[in-house]
C-alpha cells in the first residue's frame, strides 16, 4: 500500500506514513502483548531499513516502483497444445535506462545468488521472462536487467537484498527452457508426480 502511493516521491516522512499502514494493518492485533512487544519492534526496524533502501533506489540510483502486486501471463506452445504461466509479482521497478527490475518480498529464507543462477530458485527469472514477454498488466515489455529479494526480518539486521545482475538475461532463458523441459515431460501420462523429486 505504501509503495503504491508513494514509492515514485518518497515524502519526508515516509518513515512515519510506513508506520502508519502497519498500524491500520495491524489494527486490533496490536493490543495483543505478544504482537506488541516482539512484532510491532521488528515491523518498526523493518520501516526505518526499507525506506532507506528505497530511498537509494529513487534518489541515487533513479529507477521508480512502476507496479506493486501486479499480475501476469506468459504462454507456451508445446506440439500445438498451450501452456500458460501466470504469476503475481511483488514489485516490479523501472530504470532510468528503460530496463525492468523484479522485486520478491520475503520474510523467510531467501535462495543464495548461487541457487538462483543453477535453476534452483526460478521464480524470479520466470517473473522476468513474462515481464519481457509483455504479460504483466499495463506494462510495456522490457529487458529485465536485474533481478533480487528483498528479505524483511527485523532482527538485528533488520533486511538485505539478494540480488542477481550479471547474465540475466542467460538466467531468464535457463529458467524459460527448464520450463518448457518440465511440460513436455508432465505433458507424458507416465512421468509420476513426486512429492520431493529434489529434497534441497
Amino acid at each position: 500500500e505504501f509503495v503504491a502511493a508513494h514509492g515514485d516521491d518518497l515524502p519526508h516522512d515516509s518513515v512515519q506514513r510506513l508506520i502508519n499502514f502497519g498500524e491500520k494493518v495491524f489494527g486490533a492485533t496490536l493490543a495483543q502483548p505478544a504482537v506488541w512487544s516482539f512484532w510491532w519492534p521488528r515491523y518498526l526496524r523493518i520501516a526505518d531499513w526499507f525506506i532507506g533502501q528505497m530511498r537509494n533506489l529513487v534518489g541515487e540510483q533513479g529507477a521508480v516502483p512502476l507496479a506493486v502486486e501486479v499480475r501476469g501471463a506468459a504462454s507456451l506452445n508445446i506440439d500445438g497444445k498451450p501452456f500458460a504461466l501466470v504469476s503475481k509479482a511483488d514489485r516490479i521497478d523501472l530504470c532510468p535506462d528503460g530496463s525492468l527490475v523484479i522485486v520478491d518480498y520475503k520474510t523467510g529464507g531467501i535462495p543464495t545468488q548461487k541457487e538462483i543462477q543453477l535453476g534452483l530458485s526460478p521464480q524470479l527469472p520466470l517473473e522476468a521472462w513474462i515481464a519481457q514477454s509483455g504479460g504483466f498488466n499495463e506494462i510495456d515489455p522490457a529487458t529485465v536487467s536485474e533481478v533480487c529479494y528483498w528479505q524483511l526480518t527485523g532482527g538485528a539486521e533488520p533486511g538485505q537484498v539478494i540480488s542477481v545482475r550479471e547474465n540475466v538475461e542467460d538466467l531468464i532463458q535457463h529458467a524459460h527452457d527448464g520450463l518448457q523441459r518440465l511440460v513436455i515431460a508432465f505433458d507424458d501420462p507416465s512421468t509420476p508426480y513426486r512429492a520431493r523429486p529434489r529434497p534441497r
